[in-house]
């Protein structure tokens, strides 16, 4: 029987790290309170859902706001109060925050992973991602990163599988917690840091109304082409998208209704 891994997971939701990505998001600061509740319908529907349903529970989920969100989450905090650690950043010390919560509760063999508070996760994903960290163990492998190189994008419409040697679903392992921090690093830097890549552990994107930066991938790769391309070890490759009449992968299956039913943001009212 391998080492028992603690997962915990960091999510940013609201902070307010660059004033152009929030007036791409939702225009101007009185549109602030109607975006975060329209991101709260995204949390609930995906990625709250998906770490409901993980056959590993992760001990933690860290979400990240600003402190001005406070009275906002208070209106919500009811839906997802069970699973969630609020953390809000006062002077951007969110991080901080979250390493003294870690240091009190004496964690050690820590999975560190970051996701976005739009994305969601398939059902094994920690399960995935703790056997690709025993199997690195195994073969005395040294790493301090694991990277989820395979996923989807999804939009209401359609899907594509996508392979990323880069991608930002990353876990930071530590086998004694000493103020590490997953997004310490830009995620395109990781090939830079001792690192394993887990193909297992799949992950979804979201393609919504106020992505600033995901979008679909433009391909007409099929999918026996998409694996063949893969084994070139591109750095960043997709399947054609597909719309759902046509069939979709498992892992999607979970999120279909709500995919189909995806919350809309007005986004007219603040460009």
């Amino acid at each position: 029987m391998g080492m028992e891994i603690n997962n915990l997971v960091v999510v940013r939701f609201s902070l307010k790290l660059n004033p152009e990505w929030q007036e791409i998001a939702y225009g101007p600061e009185e549109n602030r309170s109607k975006w975060f509740a329209y991101r709260v319908a995204l949390f609930r529907r995906f990625l709250a859902a998906s770490l409901r349903r993980q056959k590993v529970k992760s001990l933690k989920n860290f979400l990240l706001m600003d402190e001005t969100d406070e009275a906002d989450y208070r209106k919500f905090e009811h839906l997802f109060s069970d699973i969630v650690t609020p953390v809000f950043s006062k002077d951007k010390n969110h991080i901080q925050q979250v390493n003294e919560e870690i240091t009190r509760a004496g964690y050690t063999n820590i999975a560190l992973s970051r996701v976005d508070s739009d994305d969601a996760l398939a059902d094994n994903y920690f399960e995935e991602i703790n056997r690709a960290i025993q199997r690195a163990i195994e073969n005395n492998i040294r790493f301090t990163h694991v990277v989820a190189t395979r996923g989807y994008h999804v939009t209401k419409e359609c899907w594509q599988e996508v392979y990323y040697n880069r991608s930002p679903f990353l876990t930071r392992f530590c086998p004694r917690f000493n103020g590490e921090n997953v997004y310490d690093i830009y995620h395109q830097h990781v090939i830079s840091h001792p690192h394993i890549q887990c193909h297992s552990a799949r992950w979804i994107q979201l393609i919504h109304d106020t992505n600033v930066f995901n979008a679909l991938i433009d391909s007409q790769l099929d999918e026996s082409l998409f694996i063949e391309h893969i084994k070139s070890n591109p750095r960043r490759i997709a399947t054609q998208p597909t719309p759902y009449s046509q069939g979709f992968p498992s892992a999607l299956s979970s999120f279909l209704c709500d995919l189909e039913d995806m919350p809309v943001f007005d986004t007219a009212s603040h460009r």
